[in-house]
């Protein structure tokens, strides 16, 4: 008995269109928050200039590719899919979990010819130091997906995922579809 393995990715948004500066209304009339947004937790959060349908925000970074740095683009990935998901920092118990998953199964992403990129505010070389880290250690280990730097937390700014007060970005719930 042969099984398949199928990836579903199930992603929400909330298209608005803002008049002045204070008031935005979605697309079906209900009003929602403005560009940004203090939560009841007290984080303040940017809403992400990423909307379906249209051109996603641009990027460019450094990225640990293989044990090594590389300049990589938003544009390096064009006539591919690209998973593009943010983490919060480098050395954090759930992450890896997420990075690692991801990681393990790329050869079922490039099946569906799909690209896979990690992005946090860390520096390149804290991205290293956790690839270089073994799992057991509380590492990686070697990963098969890019980790990007936003150490200008431009990047996170752009897609609506920076939490200005804690200085690092919301975790994977906030994962790109960019085709």
């Amino acid at each position: 008995m042969s099984s398949t393995v199928g990836l579903v990715l199930v992603l929400f948004a909330v298209s608005a269109v803002c008049w002045g500066e204070e008031t935005c209304y979605s697309y079906a009339g209900g009003q929602v928050y403005p560009q940004e947004d203090r939560k009841l937790s007290g984080h303040t959060i940017q809403w992400s200039k990423a909307i379906i349908s249209k051109p996603a925000p641009d990027w460019n970074g450094t990225a640990v590719i293989n044990g090594k740095f590389q300049e990589i683009s938003l544009k390096s990935f064009q006539g591919k899919y690209l998973v593009f998901f943010f983490y919060p920092l480098d050395f954090t118990f759930v992450c890896p979990t997420e990075i690692i998953a991801f990681s393990d199964r790329i050869g079922e992403f490039k099946a569906i010819n799909t690209a896979v990129v990690a992005c946090s505010v860390d520096s390149h070389f804290t991205h290293l130091a956790w690839i270089n880290t073994p799992r057991n250690k509380g590492g990686l280990g070697p990963l098969n997906i890019p980790l990007l730097s936003d150490l200008t937390h431009e990047i996170s700014k752009s897609y609506g995922v920076f939490l200005q007060n804690l200085g690092h970005s919301l975790r994977s719930s906030q994962t790109q579809l960019i085709s």
